[in-house]
């Protein structure tokens, strides 16, 4: 009886000898073998959208579509890659993220903005990044700070391995940016100031104020204290436009629409800061001016009718995310 039993937990001994020895032959090979297929991929978030921030220093801005390669080993061989537009995946984010409210609607960059080189690029085995770059020139003069624009585009096909088919497409977003303003992380600005309606006494107030890019020296924001409001009419209304010398740190103000600007005192009166303290820089406006805002437009009969001037002077400090 005995016997039997030992000739039993030998056996046991022996097969959990044996399933100890294949997993520790696993757990090695795991650092050798292929974890995952190779697939090819162009980069993007979890919505197929690559975010590409475009500095508005020159006339044409470079940026790149990243084409990668998933698998935990580098390519054994060169693949050869070539891309085309896809407009299937812009469509699907319009109608999934607005449906009919086509106000919202994200637009294609118009063609003539941008210039792809080529449409072709190789993934080769000696590049240890396991991607490649491919570029994309877009001329920004002109944009609207806000309007979406993309470029879509798609892997059309490529010379070995797979295409992975959740990232074979991506929706290239072009976010502007200059000295003095971003689009893909809101820009504020603190703003002390003392305002003065035609008529009336000085009045002091503290507001937080959105910049938005428009060139390489020119932000808007709204006049007065008014807060921005991301409908058409309110910026027809309130926005102007700070213009910024990079030589003088002078800086002149115009309407960006509607609205009636005029700059205040001396020249010195509106100018451009930077406060640098323990180590920070601090980018500060100060502005001194007058608006009026168009109530009614003209009519054949009847001329326009504008609001009470109102004067402001103001301090700006950007604050930085």
């Amino acid at each position: 009886m005995n016997n039997n039993r030992n000739i039993f937990i030998n056996k046991m001994l022996a097969c959990l000898i044996f399933a100890i020895s294949i997993t520790a032959c696993d757990q090695e090979s795991i650092f050798t073998d292929e974890q995952y297929k190779k697939v090819i991929y162009l980069a993007s978030d979890d919505d197929h959208i690559f975010k590409a921030v475009h500095m508005l220093d020159d006339k044409i801005s470079r940026g790149y579509f990243s084409i990668g390669c998933g698998g935990s080993n580098y390519i054994d061989q060169d693949v050869s890659i070539e891309l085309e537009p896809d407009t299937i995946l812009f469509d699907k984010y319009n109608k999934s993220n607005f449906d009919i409210d086509t106000a919202k609607y994200a637009v294609l960059l118009d063609k003539s903005r941008y210039t792809i080189p080529s449409l072709s690029a190789t993934l080769t085995t000696d590049n240890r990044d396991a991607y490649v770059k491919l570029p994309i020139d877009i001329n920004l003069l002109g944009l609207s700070p806000d309007t979406t624009y993309f470029v879509p585009m798609s892997i059309k096909n490529v010379s070995h391995y797979e295409v992975n088919p959740d990232k074979y497409s991506v929706l290239y977003r072009v976010y502007m940016k200059n000295d003095y303003a971003e689009q893909q992380v809101t820009t504020y600005y603190t703003s002390k100031f003392d305002k003065t309606e035609e008529g009336d006494i000085s009045r002091p107030g503290s507001a937080s104020k959105i910049a938005h890019p428009l060139t390489k020296d020119k932000i808007r924001i709204f006049a007065g204290s008014q807060n921005f409001k991301a409908d058409t009419a309110d910026i027809r209304k309130w926005a102007m436009v700070v213009q910024i010398d990079k030589q003088t740190k002078l800086v002149s103000l115009s309407s960006y629409a509607s609205i009636e600007i005029e700059q205040v005192g001396e020249p010195s009166e509106n100018r451009y800061f930077e406060d640098h303290m323990m180590g920070t820089i601090y980018k500060r406006l100060f502005l001194h001016y007058r608006y009026r805002t168009l109530e009614k437009e003209a009519l054949d009969s009847e001329p326009a009718q504008w609001s009470k001037w109102i004067t402001v002077k103001e301090s700006l400090r950007r604050l930085e995310s």
